[in-house]
């Protein structure tokens, strides 16, 4: 409940384990809890759906626009329009795809083709120039967005802020993985004058958060995959994560909680993050029974973890069973830790059974 995310967000001990809620991607499944239609009835279902799992903690409830779709893909040139969450910035001068709703957006084609059309691109590219709004102007559109979803479920689960593009993410969507690999390692002046650049529209955003009334902000870089950091982690520290404090300053002086968010298993980052100013973890793809990180960030830190993904896409309902219960009793008695209820990947892919 909202009372209880409040009191686990301050590290402070609650009955029971906190949830955290991630996207559901099974119409059946919604259905059979709800009753309703997460097409038809969107933000109703979601909302209901929350009560029925007593979920504390989400960052949005569905609207009707950003529930998958299953028809179709169109393909265009992006039109250079403001957009929600600043993707404006990453998508101009690009031909992006997305399926019928926009809930699922990627870059199909980039305004550069070989190594050297990237190298004067970036000559003259400023992202600053491509967002001319103000943090004030911007927290108008995030304070609208955070009401969307905070007042269908009230009192019963806090919405978090939501800031999907810290700063290597910016990079890693604007330039693609092969380009941005060669940038690091034989451009890396130019690389650091961008991601400066980048960090101060990243602060702007979060400036503008603070300006909401959220008290809990989801920052969001993928540094890893599920075989550890996408690139070295001295890297990391020196280039990144080194600049995540000054990014995060505008919501840590407003009291407001930074959770950092990443796909993967950064682990070996965690005590970087943590010393740049994050208060917590989302860690979706490290699960409890393999590293407990709640255990060692109790009483420290806030940390959002669920239960291995494996087991639950591809095990008997025994196994199912025995790995839901060796997780819950291994965090049991540990505070500040958000248990996901339903783990993002596993949503439309794990056996029926498991699922209703």
């Amino acid at each position: 409940m909202y009372e209880r995310a409040l009191r686990a967000i301050n590290l402070q001990e609650v009955d029971g384990i906190p949830t955290a809620m991630v996207l559901v991607s099974n119409a059946e499944f919604v259905r059979r809890m709800t009753g309703l239609d997460m097409y038809g009835q969107t933000t109703e279902a979601f909302a209901k759906l929350y009560r029925i799992l007593d979920v504390d903690f989400a960052f949005s409830v569905p609207t009707h626009e950003s529930v998958e779709s299953v028809e179709g893909t169109v393909y265009r040139d992006f039109d250079d329009r403001l957009t929600e969450g600043g993707f404006h910035v990453v998508w101009k001068g690009c031909r992006i795809a997305y399926t019928e709703r926009k809930s699922n957006v990627w870059i199909v084609e980039r305004p550069f083709k070989t190594f050297e059309d990237l190298l004067g691109y970036l000559d003259n590219y400023d992202p600053l120039a491509d967002e001319p709004r103000s943090a004030h102007e911007i927290a108008e559109e995030y304070q609208r967005s955070f009401e969307k979803s905070q007042n269908p479920v009230k009192n019963t689960t806090l919405i978090g802020g939501w800031w999907y593009l810290t700063l290597f993410q910016y990079a890693l969507m604007k330039i693609g993985w092969p380009f941005l690999a060669r940038l690091m390692f034989e451009e890396p002046n130019m690389l650091e004058r961008l991601l400066d650049r980048f960090a101060e529209l990243s602060r702007r955003n979060v400036e503008a958060w603070s300006m909401t009334e959220i008290k809990v902000l989801g920052s969001h870089d993928d540094l890893a995959t599920q075989l550890g950091p996408v690139a070295s982690p001295d890297w990391l520290r020196k280039n990144v994560i080194s600049r995540y404090s000054e990014i995060w300053k505008p919501a840590k002086e407003k009291g407001i909680k930074v959770i950092f968010i990443s796909d993967g298993n950064y682990e070996v980052l965690m005590d970087d993050i943590a010393r740049a100013g994050a208060d917590g973890f989302w860690a979706p793809d490290i699960p409890i029974s393999t590293i407990n990180l709640a255990e060692r960030f109790t009483g420290r830190k806030i940390v959002a973890q669920g239960i291995n993904h494996n087991v639950l896409m591809k095990g008997d309902q025994e196994q199912i069973l025995s790995e839901v219960g060796r997780s819950l009793d291994s965090v049991r008695a540990i505070p500040a830790l958000f248990l996901f209820t339903l783990i993002y990947r596993t949503n439309y892919r794990c056996r029926r059974s498991t699922l209703i």
